[in-house]
C-alpha cells in the first residue's frame, strides 16, 4: 500500500512534456460519485480543430495515471486523451472491483462529458 502510495505521488509530480497540457477533473455521473478524469491534449487545442478523442480505461486497482506514458505520447501525436478513475474499481477503493459490468457504463459516461460538457469540447471530432 505505501509502495502504491509513493508511485502515485511521484506520477503526480512529474513534469508534462511541454507542448502537452494536463487537467484533472471530475465528470458527473447522476447519482453517482463523480468520476475522476485525467486528459492530457496537445497545447494548441482549439475550437474547429476535430481532434479525435480517445478515452482509457485502467486494469483493475488502477487509476487514471496507469497508461500516463501512452496518454502523453498520443497527445503529443495530436489527440485529446481521456482517462478515467473507475468509480469502485481503483487503489483507494475496491467496493465494487467485481462489478465490471459498470466499466462500460462508467466510459460512456466520460465520453459523453468530454463530447458535450468539457470546456475543449468544441475542439472535439464529435464523430
Amino acid at each position: 500500500m505505501i509502495a502504491a502510495l509513493a508511485f502515485a505521488i511521484a506520477l503526480a509530480a512529474a513534469p508534462t512534456a511541454p507542448d502537452v497540457v494536463f487537467q484533472k477533473l471530475a465528470a458527473p455521473d447522476g447519482a453517482q460519485l463523480p468520476i475522476e478524469v485525467g486528459v492530457w491534449r496537445p497545447t494548441d487545442t482549439a475550437p474547429g480543430q476535430n481532434r479525435r478523442l480517445i478515452v482509457m480505461s485502467h486494469g483493475t486497482g488502477g487509476d487514471f495515471r496507469g497508461h500516463e506514458d501512452t496518454a502523453r505520447a498520443l497527445a503529443q501525436a495530436g489527440f485529446v486523451v481521456a482517462s478515467l478513475t473507475h468509480t469502485g474499481d481503483n487503489w483507494r477503493d475496491h467496493s465494487r472491483a467485481a462489478d465490471v459490468a459498470e466499466r462500460p457504463r462508467q466510459l460512456h459516461v466520460v465520453t459523453d462529458y468530454m463530447l458535450q460538457a468539457w470546456d475543449g469540447h468544441a475542439s472535439l471530432d464529435p464523430d
